[in-house]
């Protein structure tokens, strides 16, 4: 079963509800009601799902030899995250290539000589790219929307 329901019971809400910070204000206690057994229905008025817009699924295309994924983060370290499952780096060399640049294949920022760009699988287990003592944000150029490509050499 499918249902929707707008979050308007102000009892099901944090006592003070940010214009910035739902997950904390409005999800995380819905959430928690919903995890003890609450109804959906007493959150709020039930929405049609088919009235729901969906957003497009981030671009992941692995080929042999060939991985090309969205940026969906940089942080402010410049580390770039994309939207690629980290297995996906499973079987590749230790060798590579970022939208033409070489690459590591790595665990750590240490696999890769200072200002050397590393692939690596982040504590999100996505494929991240990071760049020993730099920023590989600026290295490659990229934002969130961005696509990378990882080929092998």
């Amino acid at each position: 079963m499918t249902a929707a329901v707008e979050l308007t019971n102000p009892d099901w809400l944090g006592p003070l509800v940010s214009r910035t910070f739902h997950g904390r204000d409005v999800f995380a206690p819905v959430a928690a009601r919903l995890a003890l057994g609450a109804p959906l229905g007493e959150a709020g008025p039930a929405v049609d799902p088919g009235t729901l817009v969906r957003l497009p699924e981030p671009v992941v295309r692995a080929e042999p030899g060939r991985l090309t994924a969205e940026v969906l983060t940089v942080d402010h370290f410049g580390n770039v995250q994309l939207a690629a499952p980290g297995a996906l780096l499973d079987g590749l060399p230790q060798r590579l290539l970022v939208n033409g640049r070489e690459a590591v294949r790595g665990r750590t920022f240490g696999d890769a000589p200072p200002g050397a760009l590393v692939v690596y699988p982040d504590s999100a287990d996505l494929v991240a790219i990071a760049v020993n003592t730099g920023r590989a944000a600026d290295t490659l150029q990229t934002t969130p929307g961005a696509l990378i490509t990882i080929t092998t050499p």
